[in-house]
C-alpha cells in the first residue's frame, strides 16, 4: 500500500511542471489535510512493522512483514506443497518411497518444519484490532491455540520408522503429514486476491477458485488414504481385492479410488466400488461427513455467481434493448450506436458506484475516510484536487462516472455544449486543431474547465492521443459544490478562464504554424493580433519560432 505522498512523486512533479493548471496557480502542489491523516493510518504498510517505534522493536524477534520472513515462508510453501502433493503419492503407491534417496529427503524436510516452529514462536503478529503483539509470552500462548500441536504431529520423523506388523496403520500415520496444508490457508488466499485483482475477478469466483483447488487437494489426500486401505490392508477382503485391481499402476488404482471419492462426495455412489471391510467403511464416514460440507459450499457458490451474472446482464440486456429501440425509432448512426453500446457495457461492468453506494450508508467522518481510500489514486495524483478542501474533494468523487476511451476517439468538440469536466486516470489526451496536436493532458491532469464559466459551447478539440480511462464530472454538480466553497471556487474560476486564454493563443498558433509551412498565410484574417510581419521568409521563421516558445512556457 502507498501512501499519500503528491509532493514527492517524481511522476507529480513532472505533470505539475507540465501542466497549464499548476502553471497558472502553483498553490495546487498542497495536500489537503485527511490525505494527510490517512498517510499517518498507514504508516505501517509503508514503514514495516519493525521500523515504528511505537512498537518497541524486539530483537531476536520476526515481525510479519520482515523480507527474510518473507523469503522463508515462499521457501517453505514449496515443501508444504510437496508433504500435500507428492508425500501422499508415494506412500501411497510407490514402492521406492523407502529408498535412501527419500528418507533423507523426508528427513530433511521434517528439520525444515522445526526451524519454521521456531521462527513461528519468535514472531510477532497483529491482532483483528490491528495491535501489534511483540511478547514472546504471548506469541507463544497464541501459537499454541493455532497450530503448534498439528504441526508438532506432523513433525514426528515416520519414515525413520518400519512397521512390518501394521503397515496399514503405519501408513496412515505418515499421511498425517498431510496436515502440513494448514499452513496453505492464508498463503491461498492471498494468492488467489492477487490473482483475483490481476484477472479482475469477483470476490464469489475468487471464493470459488479457491474452493475448488481446497477441492482437488482434499480429493487427492482422500484417494491416497483409500488406496492406503486396500494396498497395505493385512486383510484379504478389501476393495482393491474385491474388485481385481491388481495393477498398481495411477490408471488403476488412483484413477479408481478418486472415481469413489468423488462419488461419495457428492452422493452418487453407484455401487460398483464400495468399502468391504471396517476401515475402509470407517473411511468412507470421513469423507462423507466432509462430501455434505463440500457438495453445500459449492452449489451455493454456484448459485450465489449465476444469480450475480444473471440480474448484472438482465439489467446490460434491458439498456441494450431500449437502446436498440431508440436506434430503429430514431435512425441513430451507427458510429453513435456503438459508441453507446460501449459506454453501457463499460458502465455495467464497473463497480465503483456499488462501493459508493455503501460508503455513503456509513457515518459522516467514516465514510469521508472510506471513500478517500477508494478513490486514493485519483485525488492522490490529480492536480486538480491538490489544494482543495476535504467536503469540497468528498462532494466531487462522490459523482464521478467512469469514461473509456480508444485511441484517436474524440471527446470534446468545438461548437458542441460544454456540459462536463473530465480527469484523466490513464493513458493521454491532446487539444487540436486542423489535425494539429498543441497541448497534451497526460494522466494526473484534467481539462474541460476551460468554456464552463464563461462561454455555452466548446471552444476546444479534444481526442485521445491513447487508449484512456477518465472520469467525468457534470457541471451542474461541479457549480453547486462551488457554491458551498468559496476557497475552490476562486481557484477554480481563476485557473479555468486562464487556461482558455492560454489555449486560445496556443491554438491560434498552432493554426498559424500549419499554415505558414502550407503556404496559406494569405487566406489568414487581418484582425488577428499575433500575425507577424512577412517581410523576409528567415526572419518570419525565427519570429513565429519565438513566439511559439514563448506561449509554450509561458
Amino acid at each position: 500500500m502507498q501512501k499519500f505522498n503528491s509532493e514527492n512523486s517524481p511522476n507529480i512533479k513532472r505533470r505539475m511542471r507540465r501542466s497549464l493548471s499548476v502553471k497558472i496557480s502553483p498553490k495546487l502542489s498542497r495536500r489537503n489535510s485527511i490525505i494527510q491523516e490517512i498517510e499517518a493510518e498507514n504508516n505501517i504498510a509503508e514503514f514495516g512493522l519493525r521500523r515504528l517505534t511505537t512498537f518497541g522493536s524486539k530483537e531476536y524477534l520476526f515481525y510479519p512483514d520482515d523480507n527474510i520472513k518473507a523469503f522463508w515462508d515462499t521457501f517453505l510453501l514449496i515443501w508444504i506443497v510437496y508433504s500435500v502433493t507428492v508425500l501422499p503419492y508415494h506412500i501411497a503407491l510407490d514402492n521406492t518411497k523407502n529408498s535412501p534417496f527419500w528418507i533423507y529427503l523426508d528427513t530433511s524436510i521434517d528439520i525444515f518444519f522445526l526451524i519454521d516452529m521456531i521462527i513461528v514462536s519468535s514472531t510477532a503478529y497483529l491482532t483483528k484490532d490491528n495491535i501489534i503483539i511483540n511478547n514472546r509470552k504471548q506469541i507463544f500462548k497464541n501459537y499454541l491455540k493455532t497450530g503448534f500441536f498439528i504441526d508438532l504431529i506432523t513433525l514426528f520423523p515416520y519414515q525413520l520408522i518400519e512397521s512390518t506388523s501394521y503397515p496399514e496403520f503405519y501408513s496412515l500415520i505418515r499421511l498425517s503429514k498431510a496436515l502440513r496444508a494448514h499452513k496453505l490457508a492464508k498463503t491461498f488466499y492471498s494468492s488467489f486476491h492477487l490473482l483475483g485483482k490481476v484477472l479482475n475477478l469477483s470476490f464469489t469466483v475468487e471464493k470459488l477458485l479457491l474452493g475448488l483447488t481446497v477441492f482437488v487437494v482434499f480429493v487427492h489426500v482422500l484417494a491416497c488414504i483409500w488406496i492406503v486401505a486396500g494396498v497395505k490392508s493385512m486383510k484379504a477382503d478389501n476393495w482393491i481385492s474385491e474388485y481385481d485391481i491388481n495393477d498398481p499402476s495411477i490408471k488403476s488404482h488412483y484413477l479408481s479410488a478418486v472415481y469413489f471419492i468423488i462419488t461419495t462426495i457428492f452422493s452418487i455412489g453407484f455401487g460398483d466400488i464400495k468399502p468391504i471391510n471396517d476401515a475402509e467403511k470407517a473411511i468412507c464416514i470421513v469423507i462423507m461427513a466432509f462430501g455434505v460440507f463440500f457438495f453445500t459450499y459449492f452449489i451455493s457458490s454456484i448459485n450465489l455467481i449465476l444469480n450475480l451474472k444473471t440480474k448484472k446482464y438482465s439489467l446490460l440486456t434491458h439498456d441494450l434493448r431500449v437502446l436498440q429501440n431508440i436506434k430503429n425509432k430514431y435512425r441513430v448512426p451507427t458510429d453513435l450506436y456503438k459508441k453507446i453500446e460501449k459506454h453501457l457495457k463499460y458502465s455495467h461492468n464497473n463497480i465503483e458506484k456499488y462501493h459508493k453506494s455503501f460508503a455513503l450508508s456509513l457515518s459522516s467522518r467514516i465514510s469521508q475516510q472510506l471513500i478517500f481510500t477508494m478513490n486514493k489514486k485519483l485525488v492522490e495524483d490529480n492536480i486538480f484536487f491538490s489544494d482543495k478542501p476535504d467536503n469540497f474533494i468528498r462532494d466531487i468523487v462522490l459523482h464521478l462516472k467512469p469514461v473509456k476511451l480508444d485511441f484517436g476517439e474524440v471527446v470534446c468538440t468545438k461548437g458542441e455544449v460544454a456540459q462536463e469536466v473530465y480527469f484523466v486516470t490513464e493513458g493521454k489526451v491532446a487539444y487540436f486543431i486542423m489535425s494539429v496536436d498543441y497541448e497534451t493532458i497526460e494522466a494526473g491532469d484534467f481539462f474541460g474547465d476551460a468554456e464552463l464559466f464563461h462561454l455555452e459551447y466548446r471552444e476546444f478539440n479534444v481526442k485521445a492521443n491513447e487508449p484512456s480511462e477518465l472520469f467525468s464530472l457534470d457541471h451542474v454538480i461541479l457549480l453547486n459544490c462551488l457554491r458551498s466553497n468559496e476557497d475552490a471556487k476562486a481557484s477554480v474560476i481563476t485557473i479555468a478562464i486562464e487556461k482558455y486564454r492560454i489555449l486560445k493563443k496556443k491554438e491560434h498558433a498552432a493554426v498559424y504554424k500549419k499554415k505558414f509551412y502550407a503556404g496559406e498565410l494569405d487566406n489568414v484574417d487581418e484582425d488577428i493580433s499575433y500575425k507577424i510581419d512577412l517581410s523576409s521568409k528567415e526572419e518570419n521563421q525565427n519570429q513565429m519560432d519565438m513566439y511559439i516558445e514563448n506561449i509554450e512556457t509561458s
